[in-house]
Order: C-alpha cells, then structure tokens, then sequence
C-alpha cells in the first residue's frame, strides 16, 4: 500500500519548455505522506521526440513496506542491460542523451500471484534483480500490460513511464480498490491517489478563478448518494473507472484507453495458467474453494497478517479459511468492540473465534468521533455521507497495534446478494394495480422516527417505486427530500442522467429487479463508497487492508451464476450462508445482518463527542457550506427542519423552531450534511484540498 503522484508535461515543437517546479512536487507529496511512512522517492525524465515535442515526466511514491521489505523500494527504475536500479530517494534522468530502454513505475496495491507469475518469467529468460518484490514483476509486463491486466490477481493503482516511447501509462484495478485521480490541464496531466494532492498542484497550476471551481452535478450526487463513483467536485479532476487503463500521449493522438469493467467478468475466462481444479458449477463447494484460494493468496506478505472478525458469516468463513491456510501457525483475528451495545457485535466474533481456534482479540474503540471524521475528510479531500466511516477506522487502528495487513469481508454483500435492499427492488416489479397502490400510498402518514422499523422500510419504498426506482432505495436523500434540499431544475435534470454513464445497465425507471440492483452496487457504491472508505481510513491508521471477495476468479464463477442460486426472497446471501452453516452454529449464520453501525442519530442527539454542538454551529452560520453555496441554492429553511424532526424523533430538545416537529429520523442525511460542512470549510476555504 502505497501513494502515488506524477506530472506529465507536453512542450509542442518550437514553444518554450518550463520543467516542472520541485514546488508543485513537494506540494503533492505532502498530501500523500500519510499513506506512506516507510519510504519515499522521485523520478524525474526528459525525452525529446524527433520532431521537438519535449515529454517530461515526473513520479512520486510514498511506502507502505509489506512485501520485499529491502528491495521493494519505489520508484522502481529499470533500465536495460543494468535491470533495476539501486535504492535511492532521487532519481533523474533529464539530461540523457542515450535512447535506451529507460521505465520507471510507482505502485499503490498488491500482486497475490507475483511469485507465480515471476516464475513463469524467469522459466522465458527473464532476469530478476530484487528478492521477490512484486513490483518488478509489473516492470517486466511494460511491454504487455494488456496481458497483465488479465492474469494478474491484484489490487491496486499504478503509472508505468516508458522512456523508450516516451508514454505514461495508467491504470486501476478491476474491483477499484485502489484509488487514481487524474486532471487534464492544457499541456499536463496530473495523477495522484488523493483529491488533495492533485490539488494541491492545480492551486499552483491554474489562475485562481479556474481553481476555485466547483461542478454542481457532481455536489449534488454526494449529496444525493453519499458518494460519486468517478466523479469530484472539482472540474479538472476525476477518477479513473475500475479496470480503467490509459495510455497517454501518443503522438498528439487521444489517449489510448482499455476499459476492463465488472461486465466483462461475465465472459473472462481463467487465467493463463491458473489450475482448474475447482467443480463446474456455482455451488457451496466452488465459492468455498474460490474463496479459500483468494483467502490463501492474500496471506502472503513479510509483515504480520490478521483478519478483522465480525462475527457475521463472511468475515467468520474468510478468518476460518485463513486459520487453515496457516496452521500450524496461529491466526490473530481482531474485533472492535462498539461504544454502543446495540452495535456490538463482539459476542458473535468471540464465539466464532473460538470455532476457528484464532487467537482473538477483543479493543474498544475508545473513539473521539469528531476529531476522527475531521482527520479522515481531510484525507479523503472529498465530502462522504457514509458513516461507517468512522468505526472503520477505529477497527483499523485497533489492527494496527497487532498486524500491518488485515483480511476484511468487502464485498460479499455485493457478490451474493446480501443486502435487504435487493429483495425491495426485486419486488418493485409490480402489476400495474399494485403500482397505482403505491402512487396513492400516504407514506407521510407512517411513523419514520426509527430508520430501521417496518413503517420507514415501507415509506422507502413506496417513495423508491414512484420515483427513481432502487437508486433512491439506496439514497441519502431520495428524490423527493432532494428536491426539498436543492433548489432549482437544471440540477434536478442532470442529477436523474448523471448515473448513467456511470451504469449504463441499470435504468432506474425500468425496475431491473435484484439483478440490476446488485450490478449498480458492483460499479457505483462498492468502488464509490465502501472500498473508497477502506482505502481511505485504513492507510490513515498505518495497515493495508485485502479483500478475498473481490479476487478475480471468484468474481467470474458467481457472475457466471444464475440468479436462483444466489438469490432468494426469502433471506439474504442464500449460497453463502449454506457454506457458512457446514462450520458454524446457527446463532452467527443466521442472525439478521447488522452491518458495521454506529449509532450517528443518537449520538447527533445527545452531543456525544460534541458532534450535535459542530453541526448545530456551522448550521448558525450564514454559509455553512462555504463556496458550495455559490453553486447550489441549498434550501436552509429545509436543512433546519430536518435537524428538528430528526431531534424531536429521539425525544431531544428542538434546536431552531418552538413549534413542534414532526417526528423523522435523519441520521445518515445529518451526517452528510455535517460532512459536506467540515469539507467546505477545510479543505475549500481552508485550501486542504
């Protein structure tokens, strides 16, 4: 795990070249610093092609040390006939005069299979000069990273510059574990693994009218979602799509962009060499052999390794699979016991633990909420409603007292249909009478003070089936409190298409059912929120964080399944939980799904941490949210109205009118809002981001 950075600067024939500054360098590595405390260095390159156009190129890395711990250093620089170049902080290759073989990359992931795949290199002639790093192994793929792209079992990010070609190649991986933002200025483009530190050159970069630019429709999808999948809210920089690869430039052509998405793992075949010795068919058996070879690859490293337990059957069957890979040797599993019982899961994990035979560790949070979501916006440089946030990192954090490397259930509630949601929008199907039920339903009528009654379940619901369909089952602020919160229609109209590049199989108004709820999870709220979320607060705690659910195999054989054997209207992740009950007792497969919760809305309510005195102070203000103001006409008297439904929902005193409140719950859109807040004023006013 790592940061990354790179500029790369385009001079046309003729026009006066400006390197670029160390400044905007130091400015960009100080807004990666924090996922990388092991180690650090630059690369810099000047090629001047035969008809003027001088490419020049600059790298920045921040180390996370876990694999080859000596020899792993980056940027990793090969050169031919001299192969990979000693360790050191600077390297500088401007004033060449050879035409040599010269690639320098910076990496931000892991390769599970490098030991196999450096075999395989070597058995053709290829020389390797580190240990086993894994990163060399990206290096001698320069010439084939499309073959990479299909045989690599990894996560990750990275920028390969090929002197030869004088060409800067970038990528992501297939699932979006790792983040790359890109922004394209006039002559530059600049890549990083944060929203801040290609910020922070674009404050150097642009005047400061361009800079201070904000994209509406982009605001109002954080807003609506909590998230944006691609998209920033600053114009000139967004995220590059997983499974995304750019190629940039080629002699003045447009980049050269391969795009590898979720759907293509419905027709990937295995890869080159991987032994099929798994059953033919999506079974109990074939997910638990997937699962356990994806578990056995994400072990590998040469720094401690443990898994985070929750008790729940997907990071119950991931540790249980992880305790065999190592035995003889022991497992530490790592619980973070809630502040809150009503969130506390450890009961469950402890009993699973003792199942599994780990060596379990129960930490308390302990947690200063306020000051942790600060820290974490702060790096993310990005406003984020989703508060699982926070005890994601305290989970990670208490990890890293133990272990670099922890082993997580990402992703399952995404592959095997685990969520309650997908059951909604498959029942959103409805015969034409039960839709005209649902167009005259008084849902205003039902009591929503809980978040998780039946009555608010069903006031989603109908709310979902007249407007947006499952989107809006998934929202923050579904269409019709969005329309209260926003006011003005063009924003209104480009916020309903603004998804649809982003998931062109999913048509909100067509009611795709579980199927096309789960396909706009794969590519919108897994890479936009939740694995944005792990990323972003597991290398703030100093760990990374691997995903066995997300391993390519694994990925193909459940989309390959059918439908019937991952979905049931009866309960959640039906083919999971049958491989789940082989191991363990009923009380941990079969307990309702309780998610990783805090519980925001009380703790809005009673102050706790002093997050109802932060909110209430910035909503006193006359631009709480600073410059978005100036792009988006938030109805104020709104936001006040639902932070006093929302306190009189928990019996708490009102905070803006006497009169009183209709009682609503609004844990999850206070949160949103809070968060918007504290970005506005740190990371745009406060120029953090």
């Amino acid at each position: 795990m790592c940061g990354i950075g790179g500029i790369l600067r385009i001079t046309p024939p003729g026009e006066k070249h400006e390197p670029i500054p160390d400044e905007w360098l130091d400015a960009m590595d100080r807004h990666i610093a924090w996922r990388g405390p092991d180690g650090h260095g630059r690369f810099r390159d000047k090629v001047v092609r035969p008809d003027g156009t001088i490419v020049e190129v600059a790298l920045v890395h921040r180390r996370l040390a876990i694999i080859d711990i000596e020899c792993g250093h980056q940027p990793m620089v090969w050169m031919k006939e001299r192969g990979v170049l000693p360790a050191q902080e600077q390297y500088d290759f401007q004033d060449r005069t050879d035409a040599g073989e010269l690639v320098a990359v910076v990496f931000n992931g892991c390769i599970y299979n490098h030991r196999a795949l450096r075999a395989e290199l070597e058995r053709s002639g290829h020389r390797f000069s580190t240990d086993h790093s894994d990163t060399e192994v990206l290096l001698h793929f320069r010439s084939r990273l499309d073959e990479f792209f299909t045989r690599a079992d990894a996560m990750g990010a990275f920028a390969l510059w090929d002197g030869g070609r004088a060409v800067l190649t970038l990528a992501r991986d297939l699932a979006g574990e790792k983040p790359l933002y890109v922004a394209h200025l006039p002559g530059c483009t600049v890549l990083a693994s944060t929203v801040p530190a290609c910020r922070a050159v674009l404050e150097r970069a642009l005047d400061r009218k361009a800079r201070a630019e904000l994209e509406a429709h982009a605001l109002a999808d954080f807003l609506a979602l909590g998230y944006s999948p691609l998209r920033t809210p600053h114009p000139a920089v967004r995220q590059l799509a997983p499974g995304q690869m750019v190629e940039l430039p080629l002699d003045g052509e447009d980049p050269r962009t391969l795009r590898i998405g979720t759907e293509a793992l419905r027709h990937a075949g295995p890869r080159r060499g991987a032994k099929s010795d798994a059953p033919p068919v999506c079974s109990p058996e074939t997910a638990g052999h997937w699962i356990e070879r994806a578990v056995a690859a994400r072990l590998d490293a040469d720094v401690p390794v443990c898994c985070l337990l929750s008790g729940g059957i997907d990071s119950s069957l991931i540790a249980l699979y992880a305790a065999r890979a190592l035995a003889p040797a022991p497992l530490v599993t790592i619980n973070v016991r809630m502040p809150d019982e009503r969130t506390d899961e450890s009961e469950f994990a402890a009993r699973a633990a003792e199942i599994i035979g780990s060596e379990h560790h129960i930490v308390d949070a302990s947690p200063d909420p306020l000051t942790d979501f600060v820290d974490l916006i702060q790096a993310l440089g990005l406003p984020f409603g989703d508060s699982s946030l926070l005890p994601t990192f305290w989970a990670c954090r208490a990890v890293a007292a133990h272990a670099k490397v922890a082993l997580s259930g990402d992703g399952g509630d995404e592959l095997f249909y685990g969520y309650e949601r997908y059951r909604a929008a498959q029942a959103m199907r409805l015969p034409p009478f039960a839709m005209l039920a649902c167009m005259f339903f008084p849902e205003d009528l039902l009591d929503r003070s809980d978040p998780g009654s039946r009555s608010t379940r069903i006031s989603r619901y109908v709310v979902a089936v007249r407007n947006r369909g499952y989107s809006d089952l998934a929202a923050i602020f579904p269409s019709p409190d969005f329309a209260q919160l926003i006011r003005g229609r063009s924003v209104h109209r480009s916020f309903r298409l603004s998804h649809r590049p982003v998931a062109p199989t999913f048509d909100p108004r067509r009611f795709g059912g579980a199927r096309a709820a789960r396909q706009f999870d794969l590519e919108n709220y897994l890479p936009g929120d939740l694995l944005r979320k792990v990323d972003t607060a597991s290398l703030l705690a100093g760990i990374e964080v691997r995903c066995p659910f997300l391993d390519r195999e694994l990925m193909k054989c459940v989309h390959a399944a059918p439908r019937a054997i991952l979905y049931s209207p009866r309960e959640t992740k039906p083919l999971l939980r049958e491989l789940a009950r082989r191991y363990f007792p009923p009380e941990i497969t079969d307990r309702p799904k309780q998610g990783f919760a805090i519980p925001i809305g009380e703790w809005f309510r009673t102050d706790y941490g002093g997050l109802r005195t932060c909110l209430l102070d910035y909503l006193h203000r006359p631009r709480p949210f600073g410059a978005v103001h100036d792009v988006l006409d938030i109805n104020m008297k709104y936001v006040r109205a639902i932070v006093d439904e929302h306190m009189s929902a928990g019996g708490a005193q009102q905070a803006f009118s006497t009169v009183p409140a209709r009682r609503r719950d609004h844990s999850q859109r206070l949160f949103m809002l809070l968060s918007l807040a504290i970005w506005a004023e740190k990371c745009l006013d406060g120029r953090g981001g």
